[in-house]
C-alpha cells in the first residue's frame, strides 16, 4: 500500500509531529509498504531525515486549510495512495471530509480530541487516553487509545536492546536536560542556576537545545557541563542519561520505554494531560509549568542526591500495530 502522512514542524509547534510520522513510516516501510511526507516544514534536518529513511518527501507553502487539505487530495491522487495520515491541530472535521469524499482512507494521530472525527482511524497515543478522552467520532470509526499504541523510532528500539544502563540503581552521573524542538520557554538558566548552587559531588549535565550554549552560567568545578544542538538524533543521549528533565512530548515515551526516570515540566496547554497522569501516577516527577518552574522542587530532588526519583514506577510500553491499516 501507499501512505501520504500530512505533518508540519516549526519552532512554533515543534518538532514531535513529524517525529512521530517518521516512527510510523518506518513501521510502514517495514512491513513493505511506500510512504511519502506532505510538510510545510522548513527545518532542512527533518527533509533531510525524511529523505534518508527513503521516503518521498514533498514541500508546499503554508496555505489556509481548505486550500490545504485541496493539495493533500492531489497529492493522494498523483500517487495512488490508499491511506492518507494526519498529525498536528490544524485537521479538523471539514478537512478531513475532504480527504474522505476524495476516496481515500484517513488515519488522524491526536492527542486533543477537540473535534468530530469522520477518519477511519484515531491514534492517541497518551498514556491512560483510553480513559480521560471522549471522541466524538463516526461509527466505522475504529479508536487505538493509551500507551500500548505508542509510536516508537526504530533506533529507540534498537537503543533498548542495546542498553544496559536502564536502572536507576546507582548514583545519578549524568543529567540530560532536554529543552526540544520549539521555541516555547523553558527554563534550562533557572535549572542550571540551581544544579550551581546545590551539587556538591562531580557530575555530568548535557543540556539539548538550539539556543546557545550556557557555560557562562556553570561557576561550579564539580559541574562538567555539555552542551548539544537539537537534532532529534538524540537516542544515544537519551541512552546515556541516568536522569532526564523534559518538556512533555513525545520524548516521555522513548524515555519510559528506555526505562528512564525523569523530571517533566509542560510548555504548551496539550501537554497539560500527560504532565497529569505521569506524576499521578508516579511514572515521572511534575516540576510544573515552564512559566511556573517549582524550583524548591528541584533543588529539593538535587539536595537528596535525586533519591525519589528511584521510586518512580516503570510503564509497560507496547508499540502501534500497523496491522490496523487491514
Amino acid at each position: 500500500m501507499t501512505f501520504l502522512i500530512r505533518a508540519d514542524a516549526s519552532f512554533e509547534i515543534g518538532t514531535g509531529h513529524v517525529m512521530r510520522c517518521i516512527s510510523l513510516g518506518q513501521m510502514l516501510a517495514d512491513a513493505g509498504h511506500k510512504v511519502l511526507f506532505l510538510t510545510q516544514t522548513e527545518n532542512s534536518y527533518l527533509n533531510d531525515r525524511i529523505l534518508k529513511e527513503g521516503f518521498g518527501l514533498k514541500n508546499f507553502k503554508k496555505q489556509d486549510i481548505i486550500k490545504d487539505a485541496e493539495i493533500t487530495s492531489i497529492t493522494g491522487k498523483e500517487i495512488n495512495a490508499d491511506w492518507i495520515v494526519t498529525d498536528g491541530y490544524n485537521f479538523k472535521t471539514d478537512f478531513q471530509r475532504t480527504i474522505k469524499d476524495s476516496g481515500f482512507k484517513l488515519m488522524c494521530i491526536d492527542d486533543i480530541a477537540d473535534c468530530h472525527y469522520v477518519s477511519d482511524i484515531i491514534l492517541n497515543q497518551n498514556l491512560n487516553a483510553e480513559i480521560l478522552y471522549n471522541y466524538s467520532c463516526e461509527k466505522y470509526t475504529r479508536l487505538y487509545l493509551g500507551i500500548n499504541n505508542v509510536l516508537l523510532r526504530r533506533e529507540i528500539i534498537k537503543s533498548l536492546k542495546n542498553n544496559t544502563n536502564t536502572t536507576l540503581n546507582h548514583l545519578p552521573n549524568n543529567i540530560l536536560i532536554l529543552k526540544g524542538g520549539s521555541e516555547l520557554f523553558f527554563p534550562v538558566e533557572s535549572m542550571l542556576d540551581i544544579f550551581n548552587k546545590n551539587i556538591i559531588r562531580p557530575i555530568n549535565v548535557k543540556v539539548i537545545s538550539n539556543s546557545n550554549s550556557f557555560e557562562s552560567k556553570i561557576n561550579n568545578p564539580n559541574l562538567n557541563y555539555i552542551h548539544k544542538h537539537f537534532t532529534n538524533s538524540i537516542q544515544s543521549d537519551l541512552c546515556w542519561c541516568d536522569i532526564a528533565i523534559t518538556a512533555a512530548g513525545s520524548t516521555v515515551w522513548e524515555l519510559l520505554y528506555l526505562k528512564k526516570k525523569f523530571m517533566v515540566i509542560g510548555i504548551a496547554e496539550n501537554q497539560r494531560i500527560i504532565v497529569e497522569e505521569l506524576s499521578k501516577n508516579n511514572y515521572a516527577i511534575s516540576l510544573g509549568w515552564a512559566d511556573k518552574f517549582m524550583t524548591e522542587r528541584l533543588e529539593n530532588i538535587i539536595v537528596s542526591d535525586f533519591y525519589d526519583l528511584g521510586n518512580l514506577n516503570e510503564l509497560i510500553i507496547k508499540t502501534f500495530e500497523i496491522t490496523a491499516f487491514g
